[in-house]
């Protein structure tokens, strides 16, 4: 199975957490990420919240790669990342780099 296979699979495996009638693409899985990694909000998200859960979620599964690392938590409790290293910009425009990294995240949490 190739990357986008892979992703697939995984985006189809989520659906039976969602509505089967809302597809899981890249976005959705990093705000699904997001949220594992921050944890259960206390309140409903705005607009902002979910942004914000989404580059968590970026973050988090780029981590391993050496391009974030986390460095604490704020006082709403959303984990704060800094940059490491920047990403290429071919490597951010074809969101290869962001597939592998999602699929290795969700096989390890699945």
């Amino acid at each position: 199975m190739n990357t986008d296979e892979k992703l697939h699979a995984i985006a189809l495996r989520l659906t039976e957490y969602f509505s089967p009638d809302t597809p899981v693409d890249i976005p959705a899985l990093l705000f699904v990420a997001g949220l594992q990694i921050f944890g259960r909000p206390a309140a409903p998200l705005s607009r902002e919240d979910k942004t914000a859960l989404m580059h968590i979620g970026a973050c988090a599964v780029l981590e391993p790669y050496g391009y974030y690392r986390m460095t604490g938590r704020d006082a709403q409790g959303y984990p704060q990342y800094e940059s490491v290293r920047p990403l290429e910009a071919s490597q951010a425009e074809n969101g290869e780099l962001l597939k592998e990294a999602l699929v290795k995240y969700f096989a390890d949490c699945l």
